[in-house]
């Protein structure tokens, strides 16, 4: 595990070295200001790095159009937004881009879209998605039942997760392995174990 976590970094911090310097500059800026409730400096802040093709930044700029904080609430900007951000593989923006195809906010309503998205983000190990997308594999919303694979991403957004997230994940967990078979939790371990090397 304590592997896997220091590949992740080093991946984070390669893709921050191959961006722009304008990307960077910024960012933290932004971060600052967000927190404290200053949108349209955090809008001022990120924009730039959101247009030298940071996904961090321009995920938040779509956040920001998606909830209206500090721009006038816009849908399809944010989903335009979200979508560069998930072209580059950045699992929060996949996400993102998924509730709002989920919800048909600036983008076609789609179950299908949302569920690809879901999935994209969960294997880019956004712990959100892999929670999201295991319910939906448990309950058979929109996919085909497999508590097997269910089991897996529950497994890896506990390992990714923190505070009411992973207690969420962890009770799912225990309910969908209480009905299944050992030969099905030994598959299970296995898919976790192919997942976590292949990372």
């Amino acid at each position: 595990m304590h592997a896997l976590r220091l590949c992740l970094l080093t991946i984070c911090l390669v893709a921050q070295i191959a961006l722009p310097s304008a990307a960077i500059a910024g960012f933290p800026e932004g971060i600052v200001a967000f927190r404290a409730g200053d949108y349209k400096k955090a809008y001022a802040e990120w924009l730039p790095a959101a247009k030298s093709g940071d996904p961090r930044a321009q995920a938040n700029i779509g956040l920001l159009y998606r909830r209206g904080y500090g721009v006038k609430k816009n849908f399809a900007k944010a989903a335009a937004w979200y979508e560069r951000a998930a072209e580059q593989d950045y699992g929060k923006a996949q996400y993102s881009l998924g509730l709002m195809h989920s919800k048909g906010q600036g983008v076609e309503k789609s179950e299908a879209a949302a569920i690809k998205l879901y999935l994209s983000a969960a294997e880019n190990g956004y712990a959100r998605a892999q929670y999201v997308i295991a319910l939906r594999l448990d309950k058979a919303k929109g996919v085909k039942r497999d508590a097997v694979e269910a089991l897996k991403w529950l497994s890896l957004c506990i390992t990714n997760s923190k505070g009411k997230l992973k207690s969420s994940a962890l009770k799912a967990r225990k309910r969908i392995a209480s009905k299944m078979s050992k030969k099905e939790l030994s598959e299970a371990k296995k898919l976790i174990r192919a997942y976590l090397t292949s990372q």
